[in-house]
């Protein structure tokens, strides 16, 4: 990748911190945590600006990634759920050039709101773009059957729950995912009912698509075994 795209893509990653600047209320009006995380943004950016000026490709990727990670999660944090639904629901109607690389994800911000009906449609829509060769195809098999399981489990089938977990990891993966890791929600929703077996077989499988979550993949999978339940932070909630 040239100098070129780096920079471009540190611009685009720029430009989305000052429009989360823009569109958040006045410090004094955040909650200090999050106003704190704001602040935690300064030396990332940073350090992309000078991964950028030395063409260091790798390291401005991983801390773009980084970047677009916490901007999206401080975001998303100062709103509830269905407000979050609602605002990528109008991001996606005002440009529908997105709309089929970004459904998977839009399926999981319906369930994490409580819409299964959404959660539903938007799913069967997301895997009905798979196998076309399209972008965004492996985030729509992965979120398209996250969320149905998310669905089932919502009905009370366990067991299709638990198919559409392990069918989640059918994918290549991509950039975020590797970067970020996998959503746990489903996992611990079934994990908390003892289905441990499957809990563990999805997040083996998972250690494929986030090669540098193998240390915390592991430490999940000894407390399992231990026959407790991981504190599995951020990965319960679904980023952008």
């Amino acid at each position: 990748m040239s100098r070129t795209l780096v920079a471009v893509a540190a611009i685009l990653v720029l430009a989305a911190a000052t429009g989360l600047a823009q569109s958040t209320p006045p410090a004094a009006a955040l909650p200090q945590a999050t106003t704190a995380r704001l602040d935690s943004l300064k030396p990332l950016i940073d350090r992309l600006q000078r991964l950028v000026q030395s063409d260091d490709v790798d390291g401005a990727f991983d801390t773009s990634e980084q970047i677009r990670t916490a901007i999206a999660n401080i975001y998303f944090s100062l709103h509830s759920p269905s407000k979050n639904l609602e605002l990528i629901e109008n991001v996606l109607m005002a440009h529908p050039e997105f709309r089929s690389s970004r459904i998977g994800v839009l399926a999981m911000f319906a369930a994490t709101a409580g819409d299964f009906g959404k959660a539903r449609s938007y799913a069967i829509e997301a895997l009905s773009n798979t196998g076309k060769g399209q972008n965004g195809e492996p985030q729509n098999t992965y979120y398209g059957n996250y969320v149905l399981g998310l669905v089932a489990l919502n009905a009370g089938d366990v067991t299709a729950a638990k198919q559409y977990l392990l069918a989640s990891t059918k994918t290549g993966g991509w950039a975020s995912l590797a970067y970020i890791g996998p959503n746990v929600s489903l996992a611990k929703a079934l994990l908390v009912r003892g289905e441990r077996e499957v809990v563990v077989e999805y997040l083996e499988k998972c250690k494929t698509l986030w090669p540098k979550g193998g240390k915390t993949i592991d430490l999940w999978l000894a407390v399992i075994r231990a026959g407790a339940t991981p504190d599995f932070g951020p990965h319960l909630v679904v980023t952008p």
